[in-house]
């Protein structure tokens, strides 16, 4: 069963660990968020919540006020540009680690400092949210563009998911060019600048095989640039969580008082979302081991 090795285990332990952290964030970010709103405000979004027609419901459950009160109303701004790359790092870290993206051995790492694996797993972490904070933040802060401006539009509501998810895809898939032309060009150069011998080709060969992979489009589970793709959509993720999830609370028989969100419509949003998240990713996190052990076998 080399299904079951310990860097399986280690991609699992990882894939759980990624969904508490979004879990944890969503269940911060919603837990107290209704005390900060006007009394009007959390009223309207219970009265959607709750099927009462009111002029101005929507949807979308005032998903564009909810954006506004997390990262402001201003695009160029620090308050949004330091929220947005915090949030592209840490879903890089984690993903990187549940996806097994780049394997390394924390051991050695913690070694180079003098310290045990638990330090080197730790700034291996903080290496790998600097790393997506420099080179995938920009790419994350123009998505969040895109859904800042497609929450405005004057369309319905699942138009305005469709809408971000192609405006992201059109932007990925420009990034992704980008990022193959760079590479390549990268290790050509290199390779001319330095020679064709056996440590300077197997340079080149890894700048290719890496550049290979922003070819597929979407890219591979497992890979660097499916960790990029994946990160980008986290906008469009979260718009179509909270529309789902406002929609179960409306629906589901006793959802409304069950969850209180008379009282903290926000957070009865948010608690539903984690719910979904857990649901959706063991799902997804089984189907993915099932396509390992058929890989294998």
């Amino acid at each position: 069963m080399e299904i079951l090795s310990n860097n399986y285990w280690l991609n699992v332990l990882g894939w759980l660990a990624s969904i508490c952290a979004v879990s944890y964030f969503i269940r911060r970010v919603t837990k107290d968020f209704d005390e900060d709103l006007a009394p009007e405000f959390r009223l309207k979004i219970t009265r959607q919540l709750k099927r009462v027609k009111v002029g101005d419901a929507d949807w979308l459950f005032s998903f564009d006020s909810i954006f506004t009160e997390i990262f402001g109303t201003k695009h160029l701004s620090w308050r949004c540009f330091s929220r947005s790359m915090a949030v592209s790092g840490l879903l890089f870290a984690f993903l990187i680690v549940a996806t097994g993206a780049l394997a390394v051995d924390v051991t050695q790492i913690g070694d180079l400092v003098g310290q045990g694996p638990f330090l080197g797993a730790l700034l291996w972490i903080l290496l790998l949210v600097a790393v997506g904070m420099t080179f995938n933040g920009i790419l994350d802060y123009l998505s969040l563009w895109g859904t800042r401006l497609v929450i405005r539009l004057p369309l319905p509501p699942l138009v305005k998911v469709a809408v971000n998810v192609t405006f992201t895809t059109i932007v990925v898939r420009v990034i992704f060019a980008f990022f193959l032309g760079l590479i390549v060009y990268s290790g050509l150069s290199y390779a001319f600048q330095y020679g064709a011998d056996e440590p300077n080709g197997a340079i080149l060969q890894v700048f290719l095989l890496y550049g290979l992979q922003f070819m597929e489009f979407p890219p591979q589970f497992g890979s660097l640039a499916f960790v990029i793709f994946a990160t980008s959509f986290s906008t469009s993720i979260w718009l179509a969580l909270h529309l789902m999830s406002g929609v179960l609370i409306r629906w589901l028989p006793g959802a409304v008082s069950m969850l209180n969100a008379d009282q903290a419509p926000v957070r009865a949003i948010g608690i539903v979302s984690i719910g979904v998240i857990w649901l959706l990713g063991i799902l997804f996190g089984f189907i993915v081991l099932l396509y390992y052990w058929a890989s294998a076998g």
